[in-house]
């Protein structure tokens, strides 16, 4: 018996490249607005907006192709099965606008830097699509679902995902010595629940400028830069690795048989976690740069201490929880320290 996957015509390539026609459209548009203004010296206003929309409409039907054998001239297998119309649609928009107020100045006879800041952010992104099948069409040359008569399937989803924020910075400088920079965000999540929903990541850091002081004038020949510095900062990650309602149960279709006749229902397919909240990382930086020799060689060393807690994470669970998914977790936390040497030689 010979085998069907040694039969050329079994595994012609055209036939399989020509065995449904249809066409796939998608459409991006992009716009972007921005706008400044300065109504006192140091001080600017400036917002943006962007709105971008992707838009694909696909429609696809098989092609009946009769295989044949060329050098016989004769055919091998006749082409045949149902006919159906498929039609597809799904758009996705995502937009983002944020407003930022900034002042700048310098006071003591400018010995003194301020450079604050003070701002505000929201995108939303919305994903929506709709499919639908039919059978048995009336004529091969039509592409659309009444074209068919039929038994027919429909499938649709809608996803919407939107962050609010808040933020702000302040840099204070003195001689261009002591250097002190503040930084607060406050970031909202719709992927988590109104009780979790907001978190709060603070940062700040700190440097002297040693080589500045005048009880270093002695090493100024051969010693150009020497600067103390520490940082503290946090992160926050609100990614579900795609699950943008891992907060709240899911439900599908579930049919189940009642009094011997099939009835429709509802079934969890996915249990909530109203518990989750932000994964942060936590950054603790304490070094030292320095550049000697006409800054022919710089470098720095510094103690790092980084701290990633409530990581979100997906856990394997018992079977008595049955065919639901088990939604992703904060239940991991992971500690990186050590110390960093970086030499760099100039010309």
């Amino acid at each position: 018996m010979q085998n069907p996957e040694d039969d050329a015509q079994a595994n012609n390539p055209l036939w399989w490249l020509n065995r449904e026609v249809g066409e796939k459209k998608e459409r991006n548009v992009r716009a972007q607005f921005n706008g400044t203004i300065t109504p006192l010296k140091g001080l600017s206003i400036s917002g943006s907006y962007s709105y971008e929309l992707t838009d694909k409409d696909n429609w696809e039907k098989p092609n009946f192709n009769d295989r044949w054998n060329f050098a016989t001239e004769t055919m091998t297998q006749k082409d045949s099965g149902q006919s159906y119309i498929y039609n597809y649609n799904r758009k996705i928009e995502r937009i983002f606008m944020d407003g930022v107020i900034r002042y700048e100045n310098k006071f003591f006879n400018n010995r003194f830097d301020l450079n604050a800041m003070v701002g505000a952010s929201q995108e939303m992104r919305r994903d929506r699509s709709f499919s639908a099948k039919r059978y048995d069409w009336l004529d091969s040359s039509v592409d659309v679902i009444n074209g068919a008569t039929g038994e027919s399937t429909t499938t649709g989803s809608h996803s919407e995902w939107a962050m609010r924020s808040f933020f702000g910075r302040i840099n204070l400088g003195w001689d261009n010595k002591y250097l002190l920079e503040v930084n607060l965000r406050a970031d909202a999540s719709s992927r988590f629940s109104k009780d979790n929903r907001w978190g709060y990541f603070p940062s700040m850091s700190a440097a002297w400028r040693m080589e500045q002081e005048s009880f270093m004038t002695g090493t100024r020949n051969w010693l150009d830069a020497l600067k103390l510095r520490v940082s503290y900062g946090q992160l926050g990650n609100n990614d579900l690795k795609g699950n943008d309602y891992a907060a709240v149960p899911v439900y599908a279709q579930s049919n189940y048989v009642l009094n011997g006749n099939k009835a429709v229902g509802l079934g969890m397919t996915s249990i909530s976690n109203t518990g989750l909240t932000w994964e942060s990382t936590a950054i603790t930086n304490i070094g030292v740069d320095f550049g000697v020799l006409n800054n022919r060689l710089n470098g720095s060393l510094e103690y790092f201490y980084k701290k990633t807690s409530d990581i979100l994470i997906d856990l394997p669970a018992p079977l008595v929880h049955g065919t639901a998914g088990i939604p992703i977790q904060n239940s991991a936390e992971v500690v990186n320290k050590g110390f960093e040497l970086t030499f760099e030689l100039g010309g």
